[in-house]
């Protein structure tokens, strides 16, 4: 069985979490693409109604509070029953499934509130935080400059967080399209997603050259593609970095190292992944990360797709979670 990767051997930070202290603490970032989590609403004016009882679904409250339990047991299967300090969540209908995600029994003791969120017609992203963990300064959508018929299948949620030691992280959330949703367009909308999300990250380091930023998703792209690698310039590289530069930290995972977030015909796919500024790798820096992000490498025996065509499967869902460990030195 693959193991369970992290960056650093440390902490929480959030004693509320842990319930324990420490000279040097960790701050754990999850994200989670949750697959198409809809509640069993049928909502007028949204293309939800194969998800309700009488929909091609049959998608009663059973099924969508199991979906919510397997979703919540994922994000709670970290080493010593830690919870993640910040957790995001893509692919999901709105808040109210969000909410009940974190009111579930595997959470609800960690007191997760909703910092921001960005939802559209077939989906949402959102990011929330442990009791006392993180406050929201600012929070936006960002609009690729696509097909305006195909925007809704486009998601990039800007947020402004401050922690509870009073350090600012800008946290970029993404899920771009993908073939099945955009059909020959999606990967010339990826290449959009990026061009604006490199814009955006550019117009904060100009103002703030040593900014914390963190971006995370489903790129429905790998590291090595154009979109990622030559538009937003996320890579692996590791010496002379710049301040413009942005670290993959899920690069040399997949390529050298074959893992991935999603099967496709038996075969790992790294599609969902972290990045980050340079400020975030210096050693010298009062918070860091190291040179490689983690994630659950060996699916539960309900891993899987939740829905085949209009069947409910039964699975989890079609992806891993990836995370990183903000690691605070001692010093500031």
């Amino acid at each position: 069985m693959r193991r369970l990767l992290h960056l650093l051997p440390v902490i929480m930070l959030m004693q509320a979490v842990s319930g324990q202290e420490s000279n040097i603490s960790t701050l754990r970032f999850l994200f989670l693409n949750a697959d198409r989590l809809y509640d069993n609403v049928d909502d007028q004016g949204t293309s939800d109604n194969e998800f309700s009882p009488a929909g091609s679904l049959a998608w009663d409250k059973s099924k969508y509070e199991k979906r919510c339990e397997d979703i919540a047991g994922i994000l709670s299967s970290q080493e010593n029953g830690i919870l993640p300090g910040l957790i995001a969540l893509s692919g999901i209908e709105n808040e109210h499934v969000a909410t009940d995600i974190f009111s579930s029994r595997k959470l609800r003791k960690a007191g997760y509130s909703i910092l921001a969120g960005s939802f559209y017609p077939g989906s949402g992203i959102v990011i929330a935080a442990a009791d006392g963990a993180a406050e929201i300064l600012e929070s936006r959508s960002l609009v690729p400059d696509l097909n305006p018929q195909l925007t809704d299948i486009s998601v990039i949620q800007y947020s402004k967080v401050k922690l509870s030691d009073g350090l600012i992280y800008h946290i970029f959330l993404n899920e771009w399209p993908d073939r099945q949703a955009a059909g020959s367009q999606a990967e010339s909308m990826r290449m959009a997603c990026a061009a604006t999300l490199r814009k955006e990250v550019d117009l904060i380091i100009n103002f703030e050259r040593d900014a914390r930023i963190i971006i995370a998703g489903s790129f429905f792209d790998e590291p090595t593609d154009r979109s990622v690698m030559n538009i937003l310039n996320a890579t692996n590289k590791q010496k002379n970095i710049s301040e413009r530069d942005l670290y993959n930290l899920h690069f040399d995972k997949h390529n050298f190292e074959g893992r991935g977030t999603v099967t496709v015909n038996g075969i790992w796919q790294m599609t969902d992944f972290i990045i980050v500024s340079p400020s975030l790798l210096k050693e010298n820096s009062f918070f860091s990360t190291s040179f490689e992000g983690g994630f659950i490498g060996e699916p539960s025996p309900s891993f899987g797709p939740a829905f085949s065509g209009s069947i409910y499967t039964g699975g989890s869902g079609a992806h891993l979670p990836v995370f990183i460990d903000l690691s605070m030195n001692e010093k500031r």
